[in-house]
């Protein structure tokens, strides 16, 4: 049987045909539907379905734990998905602003986002390193995961391990073991929102040793991203939508 897939570029890459051809216990035809991966360019795949004209819901539930399966292998392989399109969050920002959010309230909630990247990267960080002897580990884990080796299944212990000791430390929408990168997330957070990288970088040590320290995460008061920032990415964003519709 042949996976399915459907991503831009039209080819998966390397990295990703491993992972296809490492899963084909798991079945992409189903009754009523197909499953499909795609990804819009930024080389994070998202499990998707395909519907035939006949397709029932009862079709949908009977596929669940297949298509449940194949997202939480995707997980597992990619890790968490960072904010990747900068265009879907300057779209967030407007819509949530039309909505009636001020300029600093939707600064205050990215700043609060930044802030659980990073926390989620310390907790996970702090584990490892107790634990990355017992483990057999070197290095924090960088994704997509190289299927096969012997370092992925060590990986996996650990993630499983940690997945199970952090399990009631929630961290609004970042499982425990995509918690391993927050800091990237972190960062690339800060730079969609105008942060040159070495102020973004700058900004997560600090953030970070005020963590360690037990101190709260941003000393200076509101955090890096101000309302001046959101202001500006909306009114480009606006100012884009406005263009395309006048095209």
């Amino acid at each position: 049987m042949t996976l399915l897939y459907n991503s831009y570029p039209d080819a998966p890459d390397d990295q990703l045909q491993r992972f296809l051809d490492a899963n084909t216990d798991l079945p992409v035809e189903l009754d009523g539907l197909i499953i499909h991966f795609y990804s819009a360019g930024y080389r994070h795949y998202h499990v998707c379905l395909e519907l035939a004209e006949d397709t029932t819901v009862d079709d949908i539930r009977g596929a669940w734990y297949v298509i449940s399966e194949w997202k939480r292998r995707l997980y597992t392989w990619q890790g968490p998905c960072k904010e990747s399109d900068p265009g879907s969050l300057y779209r967030q920002l407007y819509d949530n602003h039309k909505k009636g959010l001020s300029y600093q309230r939707l600064a205050d909630q990215l700043n609060d986002d930044v802030v659980r990247w990073l926390r989620g990267y310390f907790l996970y960080k702090q584990e490892f390193e107790k634990n990355k002897d017992r483990f057999g580990l070197h290095a924090l884990p960088t994704y997509p995961l190289t299927l096969g080796t012997p370092e992925f299944e060590r990986i996996m212990a650990f993630n499983e391990y940690i997945s199970e000791k952090m399990s009631a430390q929630k961290i609004e929408g970042i499982e425990p073991t995509g918690w391993a990168v927050g800091l990237g997330g972190a960062i690339e957070l800060l730079q969609f929102m105008g942060l040159s990288e070495i102020d973004a970088q700058e900004w997560c040590q600090e953030i970070l040793a005020n963590l360690e320290a037990g101190k709260p995460p941003c000393l200076l008061g509101g955090g890096p991203i101000t309302k001046d920032h959101v202001i500006s990415r909306i009114r480009a964003w606006r100012q884009k939508i406005g263009e395309q519709a006048g095209s």
